[in-house]
C-alpha cells in the first residue's frame, strides 16, 4: 500500500513538471519604446522564454513553461499581454507636423524593424529611399537626413507620418514608411477613393 502511494504521489510530482507551453505574441504588437521596456522586463524578471523557431523569434513570438512561472512572472507576462492587445488594436500612425518629432519616432524604432521608406519629396508618384539596418549600421540617421532634405523649403507640407506596412498587430518587426501630407495629396488620395481614376482594383 505504501509503495502505491509512494508512486501515486511521485507520478502526480511528474504531471505538475510536465512543462505546459505558451506562445506570446505581445512583443510584435508593441510600440518600439514599449518593446524595449518588456524585453527589459523579462530579463530582469528572469523569466525563461524561448523562441520556437526562427520564424517566431523574426515576429517576437515568445514560448514560456507555465509550470516553472513564479506568480510575479505571470502578472508581469498578463500586463504585458494587456497591452500589446490594446496597442494591436489600433492602427494609429505617429505624426506631426514637426520634424523634430518624427526624429525621435525614427530613433526609437528597434534595430528588428526590417525598413523605412522615405520619399524623395512631397507629392504622388515622385519616387523614394528604403533605408534598411542589416545593410546600414546607420540607417536611422540617415533615413532622418533624407526625410529633411526632401521636405526643405517644402511650404505644402503640413503634416508626416510614419506607419508601419503591415499596421499595429507586428510594429516591432515591421517595415516602416513615411508620407508627407500636402492638401494636393489629400484631394488626390479622395479622388482615388470615390473612383475618379477608375477601379483601385
Amino acid at each position: 500500500m505504501a509503495y502505491f502511494k509512494l508512486f501515486e504521489q511521485f507520478t502526480n510530482e511528474s504531471r505538475k513538471r510536465k512543462p505546459v507551453y505558451q506562445v506570446y505574441n505581445f512583443l510584435s504588437r508593441l510600440s518600439p519604446v514599449d518593446h524595449d521596456k518588456a524585453i527589459k522586463e523579462l530579463v530582469n524578471s528572469g523569466i525563461d522564454y524561448q523562441f520556437a523557431d526562427d520564424h517566431d523569434k523574426k515576429l517576437g513570438f515568445i514560448t514560456v513553461d507555465k509550470n516553472v512561472l513564479t506568480p510575479e512572472q505571470s502578472t508581469l507576462l498578463d500586463k504585458w499581454k494587456k497591452i500589446g492587445d490594446s496597442y494591436g488594436r489600433q492602427n494609429i500612425p505617429y505624426e506631426s507636423k514637426n520634424p523634430k518629432d518624427i526624429e525621435k519616432f525614427i530613433m526609437q524604432l528597434p534595430d528588428t524593424t526590417q525598413s523605412i521608406t522615405v520619399p524623395n519629396k512631397s507629392g504622388d508618384f515622385v519616387g523614394s529611399e528604403e533605408f534598411h539596418p542589416s545593410k546600414d549600421k546607420n540607417w536611422k540617421k540617415n533615413a532622418i537626413k533624407h526625410m529633411n532634405d526632401a521636405i526643405k523649403g517644402d511650404k505644402e507640407v503640413y503634416n508626416i507620418e510614419l506607419n508601419s506596412y503591415t499596421g499595429g498587430p507586428i510594429r516591432g518587426y515591421a517595415s516602416w514608411y513615411l508620407k508627407f501630407r500636402t492638401k494636393g495629396s489629400d484631394d488626390f488620395g479622395k479622388r482615388m477613393a470615390a473612383g475618379e481614376y477608375g477601379k483601385l482594383d
